[in-house]
C-alpha cells in the first residue's frame, strides 16, 4: 500500500516522494472502492509525504479525509493518523 510504498521510496531516496507517481502507486482517484474515494500522496506537494484519504460521502457524510502523515526522525518511518476531518467515530483506534 501507500506506507510501503512510501517507506520503500524513502530507503532508496532519503527523501519523501511528493505524488503517487513518485511512490510507484496508482493515480489518486484509482485507488477507490465503496468508501474510499481517492488515496493521494503529498497533494499539496509541501515534500512531507502526507497521504490523504478521501472517502466517499456514504462514510460520514461530505468528502470526509484522513491524514497519515510519515515522520522520519532518526532515519525511520512512524506514522500518525489523527489529522484530517473524518469523525473519531469512523477512525480506526490508533488514529483518534
Amino acid at each position: 500500500g501507500p506506507k510501503t510504498a512510501i517507506a520503500s521510496y524513502y530507503s532508496g531516496n532519503n527523501q519523501l516522494p511528493t505524488s503517487n507517481t513518485q511512490a510507484g502507486i496508482a493515480d489518486a482517484t484509482a485507488i477507490s472502492g465503496e468508501s474510499v474515494k481517492s488515496v493521494e500522496i503529498d497533494p499539496d506537494n509541501s515534500g512531507d509525504g502526507e497521504i490523504v484519504v478521501t472517502f466517499t460521502s456514504k462514510v460520514d457524510g461530505g468528502d470526509p479525509t484522513i491524514i497519515i502523515m510519515p515522520n522520519t526522525t532518526g532515519g525511520s518511518i512512524n506514522w500518525t493518523c489523527t489529522g484530517g476531518t473524518l469523525l473519531n467515530k469512523y477512525r480506526p483506534a490508533n488514529c483518534r
